[in-house]
């Protein structure tokens, strides 16, 4: 368990995130990659989102310590839903990732 006594958050663009969720998106996708961990970490003002070794990074800032995992299929609906705002902000709750008013289930590692 980590101690998240300072608020995580990253924040990058709209075009950035979405960019970055379709970047890692097989051209045929199946339910098995929907339920693949995606991991979002932030280093050197950039957010770095992968799952299983593919890794893309967009410029963003934010006090994000850690990684934090969920699964892929929980962003991979923003593709068809964009979020409202040109700036994305995703923060950690201590056992959610919370996008805007959307809620995620997902760990955070240290």
């Amino acid at each position: 368990m980590t101690d998240l006594a300072q608020e995580q958050w990253i924040e990058l663009s709209r075009d950035d995130f979405l960019a970055a969720i379709k970047r890692l998106r097989p051209e045929r996708m199946g339910k098995r990659f929907l339920a693949k961990t995606l991991e979002i970490g932030f280093r050197d003002n950039e957010a770095t989102f992968g799952v299983e070794g593919a890794v893309t990074r967009r410029a963003a800032k934010g006090q994000w310590e850690g990684l934090v995992c969920l699964q892929f299929e929980y962003l991979n609906s923003f593709v068809r839903v964009r979020p409202p705002n040109d700036v994305v902000r995703l923060s950690f709750d201590g056992k959610r990732l919370c996008i805007g008013s959307s809620r995620f289930s997902a760990t955070w590692i240290r």
